[in-house]
């Protein structure tokens, strides 16, 4: 039976706590009187629980549904893995991870409601965004799962590098030559790190393409379990799928100074 009324697509991280303006640029946008803001914090179980009754608010007064959930809140940290500080790791699980399973968990009942939906969950030098992202690839692989019997399609889009142009590794980063085990030429390669950008596709593109593949088969998204996007993305595959692991841990290796320090 189909559902009527209008269908909204719920999307966290489009404000972050330092800048709101990707939110301003859409409220003046040609779709403007299609977007309802709202303001939460996705690392907290009060502010979730909140945003859960605004929504379910909005979506009993306009007689629609929720059709899709995109996790698109995130934070980066590009850092040496025996330099990580706990504090910026705990900060990026709770971001990365724990408000993804947390917002699923919420708005899970909403979509299965709604008979389709898709959860989207959006590198070396990276560990504990690394070890973060692959958290919620087997939390996704699970979920997906277990939500497939009320209709609601998981999948996992990876934004391989060189993905997609943004700041997130806008920031300079440095290691004071005293604090690591590391020679110059790898201390050079990180304070110069901006690979994710360098081969990367504009939002817009990418949001375009993306959305085609998740409205494939009426909404349910592509058969596989992930979705490959971004700059370079194709490439990746390649070299992930037909190649043996020693390939791409040379072609890090060589990018980053790594294979520098082994002659060393």
């Amino acid at each position: 039976m189909a559902i009527e009324g209008p269908t909204y697509v719920l999307i966290t991280g489009i404000r972050t706590a330092r800048s709101s303006t990707a939110l301003d640029a859409l409220q003046t946008s040609p779709f403007a009187k299609s977007v309802v803001t709202f303001k939460p914090d996705v690392t907290s179980a009060d502010s979730t629980s909140t945003l859960l009754h605004d929504v379910e608010t909005l979506l009993s007064k306009e007689g629609g549904h929720l059709a899709f959930l995109v996790n698109n809140a995130g934070m980066g940290y590009s850092m040496l893995a025996l330099h990580l500080d706990d504090d910026r790791i705990t900060q990026v699980f709770e971001t990365n991870t724990f408000a993804v399973m947390r917002i699923c968990r919420t708005f899970a009942p909403l979509m299965s409601t709604s008979g389709h939906g898709g959860t989207i969950v959006p590198y070396v030098f990276g560990s504990a965004y690394n070890a973060s992202k692959a958290a919620l690839h087997a939390y996704s692989d699970t979920l997906r799962l277990e939500l497939a019997p009320f209709g609601v399609a998981v999948a996992v889009v990876v934004a391989c590098t060189g993905g997609v142009r943004s700041n997130i590794s806008a920031k300079p980063r440095c290691i004071p030559a005293t604090e690591s085990l590391y020679p110059k030429a790898v201390r050079d390669a990180f304070a110069g790190h901006r690979y994710s950008q360098a081969g990367g596709v504009s939002p817009e593109r990418y949001a375009e393409s993306l959305v085609k593949k998740l409205l494939r088969r009426g909404g349910r998204g592509p058969r596989s379990r992930w979705i490959w996007e971004g700059g370079k993305a194709g490439t990746v595959w390649l070299l992930d799928t037909f190649f043996p692991r020693t390939v791409m841990d040379a072609i890090f290796s060589r990018m980053y100074g790594l294979s520098k320090m082994e002659r060393l």
